[in-house]
This record gives structure tokens, C-alpha cells and sequence, in this order.
């Protein structure tokens, strides 16, 4: 059964929400990542930007990019206690987020 959700990534066999790719100007990140060239996503909390960049990265993965491969990492929980994060442990995260690919 689906409900609203009002705390983490929107999953939407679980949740009722607007598909984040159809909100969130596909084309233009597309283009930009093409062109190789740096975006950000700013918006207010629990407004959709980690659903938006976990759907992102399964459109790319999926092939659609040709080549493009794309792995999300959440460094959220390492620059909590400090702000510099040992970059060790961040890296380990992205190669261990890697390796499933």
C-alpha cells in the first residue's frame, strides 16, 4: 500500500509522488552532463533532491548517457562529527558504490 512520505528518498513503489525526472529538468542535467560541466541542486529541505539525484543516477545507468555510469554517495554522516572528513573513508564509499555497477 502507498502513503505519503514525509522523511528520507522518495520511493515511488512505496510512496505517492510526482516522478522526480518529470520535475526536476531532465533535459538541462542531461546537457550539462554531456558537456561535462558541473551542476548543483539547492532547494529547501525534504523538497526532492536526493530523489531526484537517486532517480538521475538510475536514468544514467540505465544507458541512456551512452557511456555515463553515475554512483550517489552520502557523505552527510562523515562531516557531522568534523568538519574534515577523513577523504579515506569518503573514497571507500564511492569505490564500494562503485563496485556494484
Amino acid at each position: 500500500m502507498r502513503f505519503f512520505s514525509t522523511a528520507g528518498p522518495v520511493r515511488l513503489d512505496e510512496h505517492y509522488a510526482i516522478p522526480p525526472l518529470d520535475r526536476s529538468g531532465l533535459r538541462n542535467l542531461l546537457e550539462l552532463i554531456q558537456r561535462k560541466q558541473y551542476f548543483a541542486l539547492r532547494a529547501p529541505p525534504q523538497s526532492g533532491k536526493t530523489s531526484v539525484l537517486n532517480a538521475l543516477r538510475d536514468h544514467l545507468n540505465g544507458g541512456v548517457a551512452g557511456d555515463i555510469r553515475c554512483v550517489y554517495v552520502n557523505v552527510e554522516s562523515q562531516v557531522a562529527h568534523d568538519a574534515t572528513p577523513d577523504i579515506r573513508t569518503v573514497l571507500a564509499s564511492i569505490a564500494e558504490a562503485a563496485r556494484v555497477l
